[in-house]
């Protein structure tokens, strides 16, 4: 649940990938979920922001924090995302 908390808590989530970034020798990756709450997804808002960043990779977990996996994924959201983080790979 706190790493999840980054995504409504885009200044902070930003200052740490940045900050990682300026002290890794290798690409850096980060893993979301589609938000926080169920019937709220952040994903799509938050994937431009961390390509900007300077993240190489995304993986998304396709559920919320709030249904944990107690629910399907939801795939057409997730196909959804992959577009609009295009060129950077997303899984």
């Amino acid at each position: 649940g706190g790493g999840c908390g980054l995504m409504t808590r885009t200044n902070k989530f930003e200052d740490i990938v940045r900050g990682m970034n300026s002290v890794l020798d290798v690409p850096l990756t980060v893993k979301i979920r589609t938000g926080v709450q169920e019937k709220a997804n952040l994903a799509h808002k938050l994937i431009p922001e961390l390509r900007d960043w300077g993240v190489s990779l995304i993986t998304l977990h396709g559920r919320s924090r709030e249904q944990r996996y107690t629910k399907l994924a939801d795939w057409e959201y997730i196909k959804q995302c992959a577009k609009i983080a295009e060129p950077l790979p997303l899984f």
